[in-house]
């Protein structure tokens, strides 16, 4: 794994780094935000489904 690891780093160097980083911050995003952001989805889907759909209509509209 390790071997794995060292040649991935001498081929992408910098890039590598950065993907690590990219995941690191998705997981974080994944952990906190994303069950806080599908918690919101439902309960606006639950509730306010119409005047959702009216909104992104008259959004669509203003940037038509």
């Amino acid at each position: 794994m390790d071997i794995h690891i060292t040649r991935l780093e001498e081929r992408y160097g910098q890039n590598y780094l950065l993907l690590q980083s990219m995941s690191l911050v998705r997981g974080f995003y994944l952990g906190t935000l994303m069950p806080f952001y599908m918690l919101m989805i439902r309960l606006v889907v639950h509730h306010k489904v119409v005047s959702l759909v009216y909104i992104f209509n008259g959004l669509l509209m203003h940037m038509a």
